[in-house]
Parts: structure tokens; sequence; C-alpha cells
């Protein structure tokens, strides 16, 4: 698998640190298989200044995950739980961001993220609305991006989602100088990553989830970015039958 511009996946370092309720430590009962998985764990209360008010933090990675019931430590107040076939690899499980990569059908990777805004030359696209439906249109006027809208998907249990296929055009510019091919950096998050972008030869499917916490609307963002996009088909139902699994307390928005 190539490896990823730091640019691509950068933590924000400036996080508000008030104060902000606390959780327990989920449990996730589930088979092994993400395709049967039936996890249903116990999630205490989540408040909804999460993650804007929790303290920044994040698990030692990369690290191999075994196959089974795999729960965050740090994203989502450690509120996510899913399962995992073997071969996974968790390259972050932050307080703001969550990845895994595996070669399984093909090299891909998975992201979760919470709150994105558009992003163009590194710079944050005002005016937009933090909606999937807005996301998405601005996505298809940026010439830099080849926005495909996808199909009605959910995420866990049943939460719609409006999703939209990315590739990057062989016209767009290598807009972060250490990128190993032309890319683009095309969506940053309130309390970060600063930005996630895409190169040249790769493709990704996003999944935008309005869902509402602690009494507050979020937007849960999920990437499925397959490294060539010849094996992008083949990825896509491995990748929902994870998606699937999400098992959070959030409810649809």
């Amino acid at each position: 698998m190539r490896n990823r511009p730091t640019s691509f996946f950068v933590l924000a370092t400036a996080l508000a640190l008030s104060a902000c309720s606390g959780s327990s430590s989920p449990s996730a009962s589930a088979s092994a298989h993400p395709a049967s998985a039936s996890a249903n764990p116990s999630f205490s209360f989540i408040a909804g200044c999460v993650p804007g008010c929790l303290p920044p933090g994040g698990t030692a990675a990369p690290r191999e995950i075994p196959a089974g019931p795999y729960k965050t430590q740090y994203f989502l107040d450690g509120m996510l739980a899913m399962n995992f076939d073997g071969g996974w690899t968790e390259l972050e499980d932050s307080t703001n961001a969550l990845a895994f990569e595996t070669r399984t059908p093909a090299p891909w990777l998975l992201f979760v993220f919470m709150d994105p805004y558009p992003v163009a030359n590194h710079t944050r696209v005002q005016g937009i609305e933090r909606t999937p439906e807005a996301l998405v249109a601005w996505m298809q006027t940026d010439p830099a991006l080849i926005a495909t809208p996808g199909p009605a998907a959910t995420v866990g249990d049943g939460i719609p989602a409006l999703t939209v296929d990315l590739e990057i055009p062989t016209t767009a510019i290598k807009d972060t100088p250490d990128c190993p091919e032309i890319c683009t950096n095309y969506i940053g998050f309130e309390n970060g990553p600063d930005e996630h972008g895409l190169l040249l030869g790769e493709r990704t499917r996003i999944y935008f989830a309005p869902v509402t916490y602690g009494g507050v609307e979020h937007l849960l963002v999920v990437s499925v970015e397959v490294v060539d996009l010849a094996d992008f088909d083949a990825v896509l139902p491995v990748a929902q039958q994870i998606i699937d699994t999400f098992r959070m307390p959030v409810e649809p928005a």
C-alpha cells in the first residue's frame, strides 16, 4: 500500500479543553464476522459537545487488531463498537478520528470522522451548510474532484446516509508538495484532522450520516478509500458489512 502523505491525515493540535462528561467502557458481544455481527453493546450517555470538549488523546498506532469485536478507546468518547475479520491494522484511534487499513480483498482504508467542512487550496470554503446535500453539491462543483452521487445507504443499525464517490481528475494539481501523485485535499473537520484528501488513481466512497447525541446534531462521516480504483467494486460490499456492525449511542438526525 502506498504511504499516506502526512498532510492527508493531520490531527488538529488546538482543541477546546472544557469539561465534558466521561463514559464508562461499553462491552461488545458479537460474531467475529461482519456479515453476521449482532453487536448490541450497552453504552452510557455521550455528551453533545463531543469531540470538541474532550482533551486530545489517542492510542499508539499502527497496531494489528484481532478478528472479532472492536471498541474505540478515544473516538466518540470510546463509544463506537464494530466487528472486523482478520488482517486489519489500526492507524488511528484518537479523540477526533478513526482509521484502519487492510489488504483484503485489495488494499483499502476505512476512516471515520465527525463534523466536516469543505476545503479548497488548503482554505476552508465558507457559505456551505453542514448537510449531506450541500456538501455533495459543493464537491460536484470542485474542479479538483470527480464527484458522483452514490446510492442511498445506512450506517450501523439503520442510520440513513447520503453517499458520494470521489476520484481525482488528471487535470488536478499536486496541492501538497509531499504527495507521491497528483492529490487534492477536499475536506476538513471542526476538531481535526485539519485536512483529508485523495491521490490520483484512488477512489473513495463517502458516507454522510446526520446524527444526534446528547441533544446536539452532528454529521458523521465514513470514508471507504480504495488504493486502486479497479478494486472499488470488490471492496464496497466488504466495507458495507463492517459499516453495518457499527454500534454507537446516537440517533438519526
